[in-house]
């Protein structure tokens, strides 16, 4: 029982390892992004 369930562990894990970093710069952009939107929004009401 134990010996198929070490190959399945590490391909879950090697998963994590690769997806992770996409992820990080998912969440780095929408951050980057709405900061963004913000200033954007501030610097139109001033000229408005």
């Amino acid at each position: 029982m134990s010996t198929p369930m070490l190959p399945c562990f590490f391909a879950v894990v090697l998963s994590i390892i690769i997806i992770s970093p996409y992820f990080l710069k998912l969440s780095l952009i929408s951050i980057a992004l709405r900061i963004f939107i913000k200033l954007v929004l501030s610097v139109g009401f001033k000229w408005a």
